[in-house]
């Protein structure tokens, strides 16, 4: 689908180039409802495809380069359209889906319910929904140093064909200090929202937006790339460019901890396990499958010819992982597009 709509068209040189880059998109756990963080460049000069790649992929600094280009930010808030679920393509193979949809001209995509311009002072480091059936709340960071929770309310009473009227707002603003917040996460049922700030973990409760608890790491001073609640569990695992860290948030204190060069890390939210690629090893990268109440892998996987770029667990109907974990349990996508 299309995010933002704009004709390619050309451009004399005096004249300024627009160009679009989504940066954020979630989803709620049902599906219903879909947010993207979209920013648009206004460029007054002229830019080649190879600089416009490493732009839009964070590799050159874009203070110094948009300093004579204006930028617009856009958060936005989709409804997924039940009318084009017409068709079942259970029984279909990928062929015949593909035919059906250039013959008859189907879509599945979302339609704009929210449109929300300028939602920050400055650029948005992270956007996610609040888990559950209901869907209805969302939380998105920016560099400004804010973060702002957002929720779904009726604006019509009157009921049609696809209910009531409903749309997105801004409800509530938080901030810690005059920090600059990286990452968040809520915990399984959506009762705490974890922000990071640097080395610190804040705890938050999103429905009146009070500071509950700070947790902090210790030494070295490295800020929290990634954190994330293990479900079923009582710890949170975060990680710093040199760290891995395990929380119990009985104790409020590090459960474990060990020196990785961690790429990514992704959460087993059946079985409460956790994976991450680690590039300690020069030249060498591998899987580390933890259970976060140990600091010894039980799993290690160490047939990957390149650093490991996302994760992610596929679920599947058994209860324990294979001895050892098949690739039906965890796909890694590296540098060369492979799947492990």
């Amino acid at each position: 689908m299309e995010i933002a709509h704009q004709n390619v068209v050309s451009r004399t040189d005096d004249e300024k180039q627009i160009f679009t880059h989504v940066e954020f998109v979630c989803f709620t756990s049902d599906g219903e409802w879909m947010a993207s963080v979209s920013l648009t460049h206004f460029f007054f000069r002229y830019l080649t495809p190879q600089y416009l790649t490493l732009f839009f992929s964070k590799q050159v600094d874009r203070r110094e380069s948009t300093s004579k280009s204006p930028e617009e930010l856009t958060l936005k808030f989709w409804k997924f359209d039940h009318s084009t679920q017409r068709y079942c393509f259970d029984s279909l193979k990928f062929s015949e889906i593909i035919y059906l949809f250039k013959s008859l001209s189907l879509k599945l995509s979302y339609e704009l319910n929210t449109r929300v311009q300028s939602p920050h002072k400055k650029a948005v480091s992270a956007l996610l929904f609040q888990p559950g059936k209901r869907g209805d709340v969302a939380v998105s960071l920016s560099f400004d140093g804010r973060f702002k929770i957002w929720t779904r309310t009726v604006i019509s009473e009157q009921k049609g064909a696809e209910g009531r009227v409903t749309s997105w707002s801004c409800r509530a603003t938080g901030f810690y200090r005059d920090y600059m917040p990286h990452d968040a996460v809520f915990s399984e049922d959506g009762s705490i929202l974890a922000v990071s700030y640097g080395q610190i973990i804040t705890l938050w409760n999103p429905l009146d937006n009070a500071l509950k608890m700070t947790l902090c790491n210790s030494t070295p001073v490295l800020p929290i790339l990634q954190l994330d609640f293990i479900p079923n569990t009582h710890f949170l695992v975060t990680y710093t460019q040199e760290y891995l860290y395990v929380w119990n948030l009985l104790t409020c204190s590090v459960w474990w901890s060990c020196k990785l060069k961690i790429q990514c890390l992704a959460v087993d939210k059946k079985r409460g396990k956790f994976v991450l690629c680690d590039t300690s090893i020069a030249k060498k990268s591998r899987l580390l499958f933890f259970s976060p109440d140990s600091p010894v892998p039980f799993y290690v996987y160490t047939d990957l010819r390149a650093g490991c770029q996302s994760l992610t667990f596929v679920e599947d109907d058994t209860n324990e992982f294979d001895s050892p974990p098949s690739s039906s349990h965890s796909l890694g996508t590296h540098k060369l597009t492979d799947i492990v």
